[in-house]
């Protein structure tokens, strides 16, 4: 970036050589950068105005998957299991789809199923005959009820589903833990697998349970995966306040929990940063905070005081919410700052480039 911004300034004392140019006069700590570098290095404006501002509550949560996302796999009937191709920890499963089958050979007691299915084919030979005989008056009503009775006793007892020994995933999701392996011998309804669905998760809030009066008034937060350093609304994730813990469980802090869609952006298991935005206030400075450069512990924003021309303004910070800042001090609003590319200004304050057209006369 240095290289880029030298080779501008020795391309623009040539050319201001060779033609004549306007002249401006800079202050001493006025900073230069050429508006044609500046959006080729994407600096970008904005003129600072006042807004309504929510109190910040910080804090730390944890993504996790929804409870009424976790769905478990059960075996339909008793045997031994074997999972079918490609099914491993981690992989997408849709809703209905087998998992892998069940076979009840070898299994004490024999295959069940296929003593309900004998049993419900009887029953139904037994009705189809008695039917005819008792529209000719040949048995009695009780006769035929019996029968009847017993076919419907069968049909209850034969599942068409666990006969064919497919375990079937109840929703669309990952699979999350397998419970079992192949080879494994299960009974019937017993857990072979969980899956969880990707369309919903739950973010967990952890709050010091002393700010336990100031989450009344929560209308939402921005979240910051661990490690990244972009920050997102739960309103840009859909979400929504499901309720908190009515006290600190003795942990010191108390538990806020917010469901959100699925995006992709966020993955479950992760921690993350958080902050809580509770009450609005009106008429609060804000710049993005982006916008906002430390130096020797102090804080600075670049004003924009001309075309080429930018200023290094030292601000007092209020509170933040990860995407915006207050601005106690130092700033006015109509004033217009960098909001982006502050890197690429303080560069050009740094190396003392001087853009095309520009010469210094102090």
């Amino acid at each position: 970036m240095a290289a880029a911004l030298s080779f501008s300034c020795s391309h623009t004392h040539d050319t201001a050589q060779e033609s004549e140019v306007e002249s401006h006069n800079h202050g001493e700590d006025e900073i230069v950068l050429h508006a044609h570098d500046a959006e080729k290095f994407g600096v970008r404006t904005i003129k600072i105005a006042t807004d309504t501002f929510n109190e910040i509550i910080p804090a730390f949560g944890k993504i996790l998957n929804s409870p009424s996302g976790i769905a478990t796999i059960v075996a339909p009937k008793a045997g031994q299991i074997k999972f079918a191709p490609g099914i491993v920890q981690g992989c997408a499963i849709r809703q209905g789809q087998s998992i892998g089958s069940i076979s009840s050979t070898g299994v004490s007691g024999g295959d069940a199923d296929k003593s309900a299915k004998a049993r419900l084919d009887l029953a139904k030979r037994e009705l189809d005959r008695l039917s005819p005989l008792l529209a000719d008056g040949i048995i009695t009503k009780r006769e035929y009820n019996a029968a009847k009775a017993e076919y419907e006793q069968a049909k209850a007892e034969y599942s068409p589903a666990a006969a064919s020994g497919a375990a079937l995933s109840p929703i669309s999701g990952s699979l999350t833990e397998m419970l079992v392996k192949t080879g494994d011998f299960v009974s019937a309804g017993q857990p072979v697998a969980t899956v969880a669905s990707d369309s919903e998760l739950t973010l967990e809030i952890h709050v010091p349970a002393r700010l336990y009066s100031s989450l009344a008034s929560v209308e939402g937060a921005n979240i910051r995966p661990a490690g990244s350093d972009y920050w997102i609304s739960t309103q840009e994730l859909d979400g929504k306040f499901k309720g908190k813990a009515p006290q600190s469980n003795n942990s010191g802090f108390v538990s806020l929990f917010f469901a959100l869609g699925n995006t992709g952006e966020i993955m479950p298991g992760s921690f993350v940063d958080v902050m809580l935005k509770g009450a609005p206030r009106s008429g609060i400075m804000l710049v993005p905070s982006g916008a906002v450069t430390e130096q020797q512990g102090a804080k600075f924003v670049y004003v924009r005081v001309d075309e080429d021309g930018y200023e290094k303004v030292p601000v007092t910070i209020g509170q933040t919410d990860g995407k915006s800042v207050e601005i106690l001090s130092g700033l006015t609003p109509g004033m217009e700052i960098v909001s982006e590319g502050v890197t690429f200004v303080r560069l050009a304050e740094t190396s003392g480039n001087v853009p095309e057209g520009h010469s210094h006369n102090h």
